[in-house]
């Protein structure tokens, strides 16, 4: 039964890599226009521009980091109930497919605890808790920091700005604040009650993943859901600025288009022979179709 929970720790942390390494390509992905658009656009199109980059940089961003603490929330809620086999085998292959790096995060409490020195298994247990800690207050600062830089680049997101004013964000991260900090607070209590050996290990770890990740989760869904619409009208608009100059007659990649009242001469004629459509100027005919039996 260790060994069983172990394996669900380990797939609830690769999922938890995982969904930041999902984040930080997609935030790339989508921060590329950006160069494209600091080129090319002026004025107000730059600053729409940038907002519809930067909404749907954070939309898509939050629904990883949804269906991340989603997942995270079913691995600790299954470890904490201990349900059956099936369930296990099948976070297991998750696990697997997430990587190994949770399985080599967690060997040395499952050498320790193999090796029967549960004080070693408790310290280093201890220790990781308060690696998580340190973790969800980097991810408050981080919280902080976007919401000091949105505050400084108010002037170019004046549309943004509307959407989202300064009461909702605060609206977003109250809860979300109130949420880690509980989790902070079941940590330390659970940590104490591993040292004190009335816990084991293994379920301290789970309810601090449960309580940490999956009420966040469920706290942040209804509050960004209303956030979340304007990210996908701007995915919209992103697509169809990268769609618009072949639409407004620009030439594609590689072509050249002339200008008006060039490439006709002034002395030609078109004439139509069985369909097939043919210029003639100056004694030189140009006809477009299959060429002629000699």
């Amino acid at each position: 039964m260790r060994w069983a929970t172990s394996i669900l720790l380990a797939t609830a942390s690769t999922a938890k890599v995982t969904q930041n390494l999902c984040a930080k390509v997609v935030r790339k992905a989508l921060s590329a226009p950006l160069a494209y658009y600091d080129e090319h656009a002026v004025g107000e199109t730059m600053n729409s521009m940038l907002n519809d980059v930067w909404t749907a940089n954070n939309t898509f961003g939050e629904l990883i980091e949804i269906s991340g603490n989603a997942f995270l929330a079913v691995s600790a809620t299954v470890t904490l109930l201990a349900w059956g086999r099936q369930v296990s085998l099948i976070l297991l292959g998750a696990g697997l497919v997430c990587g190994f790096l949770g399985l080599a995060f967690l060997a040395p409490v499952r050498k320790a605890a193999s090796e029967h020195q549960e004080q070693r298994a408790r310290v280093t247990a201890f220790a990781m808790s308060i690696f998580s800690g340190v973790t969800v207050l980097k991810s408050l600062l981080a919280e902080s920091a976007m919401f000091l830089r949105f505050k400084e680049r108010s002037d170019l997101q004046k549309d943004l700005a509307k959407r989202e004013s300064t009461a909702g964000l605060l609206a977003d991260a109250v809860p979300y604040s109130v949420a880690e900090f509980a989790g902070v607070g079941i940590l330390a209590v659970s940590g104490w009650l591993v040292l004190s050996g009335r816990m084991d290990v293994a379920r301290c770890i789970a309810l601090w993943q449960l309580s940490t990740q999956s009420i966040t989760a469920f706290i942040r869904v209804p509050v960004r859901w209303v956030g979340l619409q304007p990210g996908f009208v701007a995915w919209e608009r992103l697509r169809d600025a990268l769609e618009m100059p072949e639409e407004q007659g620009a030439a594609p990649s590689g072509e050249t288009v002339c200008e008006t009242g060039e490439g006709v001469p002034e002395t030609g004629k078109i004439e139509f022979s069985d369909g097939v459509p043919a210029i003639e100027s100056d004694g030189v005919s140009f006809s477009y179709g299959p060429t002629p039996p000699s």
